[in-house]
């Protein structure tokens, strides 16, 4: 979490105020609380996809928006699951009964 935020203060250095300590802190733990269970490597690409929709510094809506399109990009349908989950425990029970 602190490095997006670093991030966002590097990329939006010339129209974002100066954050003080006080205020980052404050940030920070709640931005950290939010995101917690998000993985690292997704909570990057979503701050470089916020970066390209942002005209301001990324807030943690903006962030939360990008993580649930990039959930919904890789987000399997439930009927092809379903039919997976079907095929498969088909493919068991013939087996089992062979």
């Amino acid at each position: 979490v602190t490095a997006l935020m670093r991030w966002n203060v590097a990329m939006y250095a010339n129209c974002a105020k100066p954050l003080s300590e006080e205020n980052a802190a404050t940030q920070i733990t709640i931005w950290a609380a939010e995101l917690v269970n998000v993985p690292a490597y997704a909570g990057q690409k979503a701050m470089r996809k916020a970066f390209t929709v942002c005209k301001f510094p990324v807030t943690l809506a903006d962030l939360c928006d990008q993580l649930r399109s990039i959930q919904a990009e890789y987000a399997v349908p439930v009927a092809d699951a379903w039919n997976f989950v079907d095929d498969l425990t088909g493919s068991l029970l013939r087996r089992t009964t062979s």
